[in-house]
């Protein structure tokens, strides 16, 4: 079997090379083609006495939809290499990994949600209260589902583990009574 151990500093090294990546990206950007405000008036609306005129007020730039099309790329890019990476460790048996089949899920999960989120997020930008609420929602569900795929199972075991040891300590006790009492 061949063994290979990634040290921790490896981890933080590609954890920081990805940050520089979105650095330097979102750096170009700024400086290339600098945001303004954009206002976009939406239907208006006449109730009693008062005309109400929404207005959505947004961060353009003049190419904002490459910017943003640079940026789904990368990091679709990075989702595809997760899935690939969770794919691949489908069938780990090693003891310090037991929870990768709960990290793939949530791999999949994270990309799952992401992708309908930014779908969702194009097609109704021009309702900023629904848009704000359906993404909220995603960014929620997302994590929340994470987080329990990640940590219920460990904390179930533990508690398992924890009312296996209270049986084993009751029965020592009572054993140990019966023995004294008689």
């Amino acid at each position: 079997m061949n063994k290979k151990v990634i040290k921790d500093y490896k981890l933080f090294l590609i954890v920081g090379v990805l940050l520089v990546v979105d650095g330097v990206m979102l750096g170009t950007w700024w400086g290339m083609d600098p945001f303004h405000i954009a206002s976009k008036e939406l239907s208006h609306s006449i109730e009693g006495d008062y005309e109400i005129v929404p207005i959505v007020e947004s961060c353009a730039s003049e190419y904002m939809t490459i910017w943003m099309g640079l940026i789904y790329a990368y990091k679709g890019l990075l989702l595809v290499i997760g899935c690939f990476l969770a794919w691949e460790t489908r069938h780990v048996s090693i003891p310090a990994l037991n929870d990768s089949k709960y990290i793939g899920m949530s791999v999949y999960n994270v990309v799952i949600m992401c992708t309908c989120g930014a779908a969702v997020s194009i097609i109704i930008k021009d309702q900023p209260t629904s848009a704000f609420i359906i993404i909220g929602l995603f960014i929620i569900f997302s994590t929340t589902i994470t987080l329990c795929l990640l940590f219920v199972p460990k904390v179930s075991s533990r508690h398992f583990q924890f009312l296996h040891t209270i049986f084993k300590w009751f029965t020592l006790v009572s054993s140990w009574l019966s023995i004294r009492v008689t």
